[in-house]
C-alpha cells in the first residue's frame, strides 16, 4: 500500500520551472470535484497572491498527457487545466476550511 506522501509526490509536476499540482489531483485529495475546487478558489481570489494558480497552455497539457497515462482524459479537452504551485497548495489548505468545500451558505449576508 502506498503512503499518502508518496501518492502526493507522484502528483507533483515540474512546469515552467515550478513544482505544481494539477487542479484535478488537488481536488481529488480534498474529496471535491475539480469544478468545485476551481469555483471556490476563483471566488476567494483575495486570499491568495496573483500567481496562486495558472492555466496550462495546450502544448503543456499535451506533454502531461503524453507522459502520464492517468491524465489521458485531458487529451481531447477544450478547457486546459489549472495548476497550483506547490508552496501555494499549503495556503489553499489553510485558507479554505475543507469541510466547507462542498457546502453552500444559506445565511443571508449582512446579518
Amino acid at each position: 500500500m502506498k503512503s499518502i506522501s508518496t501518492n502526493i509526490e507522484n502528483r507533483i509536476f515540474l512546469i515552467r520551472s515550478q513544482k505544481v499540482m494539477i487542479d484535478r489531483d488537488l481536488a481529488e485529495l480534498y474529496g471535491v470535484s475539480t469544478k468545485r475546487l476551481n469555483e471556490q478558489v476563483k471566488r476567494n481570489k483575495k486570499r491568495f497572491p496573483n500567481d496562486f494558480m495558472f492555466k496550462l497552455a495546450q502544448a503543456e497539457t499535451g506533454e502531461l498527457v503524453a507522459n502520464c497515462d492517468r491524465l489521458k482524459v485531458l487529451k481531447h479537452t477544450s478547457s486546459w487545466p489549472y495548476v497550483f504551485p506547490q508552496y501555494l497548495e499549503e495556503n489553499i489548505t489553510y485558507s479554505f476550511h475543507l469541510n466547507d468545500f462542498g457546502k453552500t451558505s444559506t445565511k443571508p449576508s449582512g446579518g
